[in-house]
C-alpha cells in the first residue's frame, strides 16, 4: 500500500495500491470545500500529503469549466508563443539542452580568456607600482574552498538522484557555505589591497586588470551563490523530490 485516500466528511478511506485500480463512489449532500488528507504513513513527506474537495452545483461547476478552458486557451497561445509546451514545462529536447549549455560554456569561456590575456599582457608594464609580487599573495584557502564546491554539488547532485533528499540538502548547505567563505576571502583580499596597499583599480595598470579580472570572477560566485539560496529555499519549503 502507497496511500489511502481520505475525506472523512465525504467518504470512507480507499487504499491506494499499486497495480490495482480502485474506484470510490461519492454523493456530497450539501456544496462546499471538504479537506482530506493521506491516512497511511507514505513516506518522508506524509505530513504535505493533503487534499481539497471542492463540491459545486451544476451551474457553478460549467461555469469553472469554462473559465479553466478560456484561460488555457489563452495559456497555450503564451506558451506557444515563446516556445514552451503546453504542459508548462520548458523541456527542450536533450540534444538542444546540449547545444545551450555549450554555447553558454563557450561564451564564459571567451569573456574569462579575454580578461585573462589583458592581465597577462600588461602584467610588468607599469611605471610606477605597486607591482604583483610586492602586494599578493597565493590564495590557498580560498582556492581549496571554491574548488571543492565543484566537488560538494556533485554530491548533492548524486544524492537528489538517489531519493536522499536528506544528505541533498546537506551537501547543497555546504556548497553555499564554500562559496560564501570564497566571497567574504575575496573581499578581505581586497580591503587589504585598498587599504593597506593602496592599490585600487585607478593606480596602475595591475591595479585595472586584476580588478576587473576577479571582479569578473566574484560577480559570477556571487549569481551563483544566489541561485544556490534559491534551490536551497525550495528544498527546505518541500519543492525539491528525488529523482527516484
Amino acid at each position: 500500500m502507497v496511500h489511502s485516500f481520505w475525506v472523512p466528511r465525504l467518504a470512507g478511506k480507499t487504499d491506494l495500491i499499486p497495480n490495482k485500480i480502485n474506484s470510490m463512489w461519492i454523493q456530497p449532500e450539501r456544496t462546499g470545500l471538504f479537506l482530506g488528507q493521506c491516512a497511511k504513513y507514505c513516506g518522508t513527506q506524509h505530513a504535505k500529503m493533503l487534499l481539497r474537495v471542492y463540491v459545486d452545483t451544476p451551474e457553478e461547476f460549467d461555469r469553472w469549466a469554462q473559465e479553466k478552458k478560456g484561460r488555457r486557451k489563452r495559456s497555450n497561445s503564451l506558451r506557444r508563443a515563446i516556445g514552451l509546451r503546453a504542459n508548462g514545462l520548458h523541456q527542450l529536447p536533450r540534444d538542444q539542452w546540449h547545444r545551450c549549455m555549450t554555447c553558454l560554456i563557450i561564451a564564459e569561456s571567451a569573456i574569462f580568456t579575454i580578461f585573462v590575456v589583458a592581465y597577462l599582457f600588461y602584467l610588468g608594464k607599469d611605471i610606477s607600482g605597486p607591482t604583483p609580487r610586492q602586494v599578493l599573495e597565493l590564495p590557498i584557502l580560498n582556492s581549496i574552498c571554491l574548488l571543492s564546491s565543484s566537488a560538494t554539488i556533485t554530491f548533492a547532485l548524486q544524492s537528489l538522484r538517489n531519493g536522499d533528499l536528506k544528505r541533498f540538502n546537506g551537501w547543497w548547505l555546504f556548497t553555499i557555505a564554500l562559496g560564501a567563505y570564497f566571497l567574504i576571502g575575496t573581499g578581505r583580499e581586497w580591503q587589504h589591497l585598498i587599504h593597506d596597499k593602496g592599490l585600487t583599480i585607478q593606480t596602475n595598470l595591475f591595479g585595472t586588470t586584476f580588478y576587473s579580472l576577479v571582479g569578473l570572477h566574484a560577480s559570477h560566485v556571487i549569481i551563483g551563490l544566489l541561485a544556490l539560496l534559491i534551490v536551497m529555499v525550495f528544498a527546505v519549503s518541500g519543492l525539491v523530490r528525488g529523482c527516484t
